[in-house]
């Protein structure tokens, strides 16, 4: 024969209800403010009430960025404050990808050639005076600016040493000069 499991019946103990109620009652005499909270009437002091208000209304102190710099392996992940603007952003991630020696090297370390965007894919332009609070998203994509003072050096490099090997052959006339010129002054000046 099997028993039915009976009901846990809700037993309340007098003595605990009145010291309860009692404690409610002096706490209540005492603080000169209630509070309703869950449907119970609890006294609470006005200093905690407005601190628990300012608790809720906590501001961001830091925010985790990744940025991913064009032909690198993964992000550098930057941790700024939200009032930090986009140029500082690209700085740090510049100084981190520097710092952390990652591969391939940078053409510059100078954060005024680059330029931030949302993702590889996106064509708009973060300004560098945006705050980082005001943007959409965390993660950002960062890329040489195709008219850069560097871009346009290191393309003029290129251009030089194209040249070089015209330059080498003129130097090199120059000292067959310079030794034939010597060879017909020597014996003259050293008789022996």
């Amino acid at each position: 024969m099997r028993f039915q499991p009976r009901l846990a019946e809700a037993r309340t103990n007098s003595k605990v209800l009145s010291k309860t109620s009692d404690k409610i009652e002096t706490i209540q005499r005492k603080l000169g403010q209630s509070v309703q909270k869950r449907g119970a009437r609890v006294d609470v002091p006005a200093g905690i009430v407005t601190t628990t208000s300012q608790e809720k209304q906590q501001k961001l102190t830091k925010l985790l960025m990744k940025v991913n710099i064009q032909n690198s392996v993964g992000p550098v992940h930057v941790v700024m404050s939200p009032e930090n603007t986009v140029g500082k952003l690209i700085k740090a991630a510049i100084e981190i990808y520097v710092k952390e020696k990652r591969r391939p090297l940078l053409p510059s370390s100078d954060f005024r050639c680059y330029e931030l965007h949302y993702s590889q894919f996106s064509l708009e332009i973060l300004k560098a005076e945006q705050k980082l609070l005001n943007l959409e998203s965390r993660s950002f994509f960062l890329c040489p600016k195709p008219n850069c003072r560097i871009n346009l050096s290191l393309k003029n490099k290129a251009k030089s040493t194209e040249k070089l090997p015209f330059i080498l052959a003129k130097f090199m006339d120059l000292l067959i000069q310079i030794v034939i010129n010597l060879s017909s002054f020597w014996p003259k000046c050293h008789p022996q």
